[in-house]
């Protein structure tokens, strides 16, 4: 049970940790910056020739790029929160 309990104060570390970046002018300025970087990739999808495919996939992986990154976050975040429930059921008296 000690290293289970090792591995989700981990992870609640690292999700807290994601938080406090996202929460810092910091994070907050490279999500901006994502999101800003995500509509102007897609509106640029939208207008280009939908037969350049080099320039489709250019903007494809600009989006794609962006997302990653905010979901890298989100991920910490959740495997945090999820390793507070597991921390709350392995406390609870069988």
């Amino acid at each position: 049970m000690l290293n289970e309990r090792d591995e989700m104060q981990r992870l609640i570390k690292l999700g807290f940790s994601a938080e406090d970046f996202l929460s810092s002018e910091l994070g907050k300025f490279v999500a901006e910056k994502a999101e800003s970087e995500r509509v102007s990739a897609i509106e640029e999808l939208v207008s280009c020739n939908p037969f350049d495919s080099e320039s489709v996939s250019r903007l494809q992986s600009r989006v794609a790029i962006a997302d990653a990154a905010m979901q890298w976050l989100a991920d910490a975040i959740i495997l945090g929160q999820e390793a507070q429930e597991r921390m709350r059921q392995l406390d609870q008296p069988d």
